[in-house]
């Protein structure tokens, strides 16, 4: 039975291939979100697709992400979201939902830092918000800068490096790097 206000709810199966997944690991899952609003079933805007773990009787809503190269009302909707308990090696976890079906839905949870391990989607204006930091490589001169959802790599002499999840060495005289990177980007040194 769906939790009030939500009118539906589908039940999701994370399986785990050869090796477990841990606790606290991103999941992305499609959903068919033309079909739900094509039937009236859900909001164009998607603020009423929620994600809940069920643990025991106990729902825990979830915060989920849309996938930035997905979008709401398309047939190949992606969200991802965090696992709150492994799920051991070969084994299928049956504890998460997706509920939808709320006409009065305001915006869900949806901090990237409680999905991804490291998220930056670079408009607050702070480089090193996200766990990067800018390493500048021997003599190098340059700058990192981050305005309206892009981060701009400025170089003027030298390689600059920008460490953590995302890893950039970079030579050119300018990088922007636009939306949001859900898996590991890794640059190499051009020229």
């Amino acid at each position: 039975m769906p939790v009030i206000p939500y009118a539906y709810r589908r039940r999701l199966h994370i399986q785990a291939q050869a090796s477990a997944i841990p606790s606290d690991y991103s999941i992305v899952v499609p959903l068919d979100h033309w079909s739900l609003t094509g039937q009236s079933k859900s909001l164009l805007t998607g603020n009423d697709v929620r994600i809940f773990r069920d643990d025991g009787g106990m729902l825990t809503e979830l915060d989920r992400v849309l996938d930035p190269v997905s979008s709401w009302n398309g047939t190949s909707t992606r969200l991802w979201f965090r696992t709150t308990a492994p799920i051991e090696a070969s084994a299928v976890d049956q504890s998460y939902w997706i509920y939808y079906g709320d006409p009065t839905a305001a915006k869900p949870p949806a901090d990237g830092n409680r999905v991804y391990l490291i998220w930056n989607d670079f408009d607050d204006g702070v480089v090193d918000s996200g766990g990067f930091t800018l390493s500048l490589i021997g003599g190098a001169k340059g700058a990192a800068a981050e305005a309206g959802s892009a981060l701009t790599l400025s170089v003027s002499s030298g390689d600059l490096g920008l460490v953590g999840q995302l890893r950039v060495f970079a030579s050119r005289r300018e990088w922007r790097f636009r939306g949001r990177y859900v898996r590991d980007v890794h640059g190499r040194r051009f020229g």
